[in-house]
């Protein structure tokens, strides 16, 4: 059975290391090396500027979400939200799950206030 749902970045932080080398070696074009800063993760979290958003399957981290939320410089008063990093393992993609994933971090988000929200 597959769940979807908030969690504190601690709990799907070794979720997101087993999978992120094949999630960077997917995706990025840059020729940067993958060094994921958690104390900055941590940070935000602890500030209120991190959503984490894991898709499990009988308990198992095979996919997940990180939004990083903040003012809008040219907006006072207005929140925006940007999908800094989302993942659903190969093996996991059929079906609707990476909709769920998605549709989670928007319900969350607005939700919270967000005026803007920016997918990856």
């Amino acid at each position: 059975m597959y769940t979807v749902q908030r969690e504190p970045l601690a709990d799907v932080k070794d979720g997101i290391d087993k999978m992120s080398p094949e999630h960077w070696d997917e995706v990025e074009t840059i020729p940067f090396v993958l060094d994921v800063d958690w104390d900055l993760l941590f940070s935000l979290e602890k500030l209120g500027s991190l959503l984490c958003i894991a898709a499990r399957k009988d308990g198992e981290c095979v996919g997940y979400a990180l939004y990083i939320i903040s003012p809008m410089s040219h907006c006072i008063g207005r929140v925006s939200a940007h999908c800094d990093s989302i993942f659903l393992h190969p093996e996991h993609r059929c079906g609707a799950l990476g909709i769920r994933l998605v549709r989670e971090g928007d319900r969350i988000l607005a939700e919270e206030g967000a005026d803007l929200i920016v997918q990856n």
